[in-house]
């Protein structure tokens, strides 16, 4: 079975590793948990759920709907330092859309808020951060059994919009199909 979670997981750390912003505010970023013995401050991300859009009657897959936390940690006694830092994930990953590793990403959506303090051994670490909806598929979701149409096979998928103030928005792929098909 494929594994929409680890192309995602792979979005996140690649849209987010590789920019050189955020990488000057923060020591990494890791699917959390950080390695014990990292240096802060630093970027986490950790997957909350995920559910799937499936077709209605051959019930196979086509969406994977999944929420995640991103979250900056910082070693302080308050939340400033890592307001640039989230701010600065906020604005790589909001209305963001690619590919990795074989999966779309068809788009990522902020929806709630991460803010908590934990001590350690005496040591105050906060988070801060968002809870991220992201909608992907795997690029060869598709079987025999899907819609065709000149060669190719084709699923709408209509989703809430909250950002965009519509009240539904429709998401249209096609990939081509192997001649065995």
């Amino acid at each position: 079975m494929a594994d929409e979670t680890s192309r995602v997981a792979r979005y996140l750390f690649d849209t987010l590793n590789g920019d050189v912003e955020l990488m000057s505010m923060a020591a990494g970023v890791f699917e959390a948990p950080a390695p014990e013995g990292c240096s802060f401050p630093l970027v986490c991300f950790s997957l909350l759920s995920a559910m799937d859009t499936t077709t209605g009657d051959t019930l196979q897959r086509i969406f994977s709907h999944q929420v995640w936390t991103v979250f900056a940690v910082v070693e302080d006694v308050s939340f400033s330092s890592a307001v640039p830092i989230i701010d600065r994930v906020d604005a790589l990953l909001e209305g963001s859309a690619g590919e990795a590793d074989g999966a779309v990403i068809y788009k990522v959506s902020r929806e709630g808020s991460v803010r908590l303090v934990e001590e350690i051994e005496g040591k105050q670490y906060r988070h801060l951060g968002g809870e991220y909806r992201i909608l992907a598929q795997l690029i060869y979701s598709f079987t025999h059994r899907e819609v065709f149409h000149h060669g190719r096979a084709c699923i709408s998928h209509h989703e809430d919009s909250v950002r965009s103030g519509e009240h539904r928005r429709n998401f249209r792929r096609c990939i081509q199909v192997p001649a065995e098909h």
